[in-house]
């Protein structure tokens, strides 16, 4: 007896402040040893470098699934098992940008339904809740000087003078 499955997983990737850039940012998937994700899984699927597209989705390969995959009980019968994937974002270096490093766990329930196939089931049920939002936040400061000169008269009190200021190219984000 054979069965198989497998798992198509992604996430969003969503940056308030500015119009997102495929390939801006990457995801690292790792499977762990539960759902608090601390222990990698030895010899457990890892997949880095994953990017974004220009909608912000983050794909990654499809996980296949076998019967080498399943637990058994002691008598050798194979049983529903879970695994468990960490998505976390890297390292990144793009200006103005504060990053969500935070660990996103993926649930996934293999169930051999006996006639060679097994069903996996994630949780989230939807991956399109798991969203990993950045920020960009820029700041800077600029200082101006100048000096006004009234010509053909003096300044007298009550006179009054408004400078505008106006860019001649806007500005634009990085």
């Amino acid at each position: 007896y054979d069965t198989n499955g497998k798992v198509d997983l992604h996430l969003i990737k969503k940056l308030d402040g500015l119009s997102i850039e495929a390939g801006k940012y990457t995801f690292t998937l790792t499977e762990v040893t539960d759902a608090t994700g601390n222990t990698v899984k030895p010899n457990g699927h890892i997949e880095a470098n994953v990017p974004n597209d220009a909608n912000g989705k983050v794909t990654f390969q499809t996980i296949t699934y076998g019967l080498a995959d399943m637990d058994k009980d002691a008598n050798g019968n194979v049983q529903d098992t879970t695994k468990y994937y960490k998505v976390v974002e890297d390292q990144g270096s793009n200006p103005g940008v504060v990053y969500d490093y935070t660990p996103q766990i993926i649930t996934v329930l293999l169930h051999d339904n006996t006639k060679g196939k097994i069903e996996t089931t994630t949780t989230p049920e939807d991956l399109d809740d798991i969203v990993v939002t950045n920020t960009y936040d820029a700041k800077g400061k600029i200082e101006l000087e100048g000096t006004k000169f009234l010509e053909g008269r003096k300044f007298k009190k009550g006179d009054h003078i408004e400078i505008t200021i106006k860019a001649v190219k806007p500005a634009t984000a990085p």
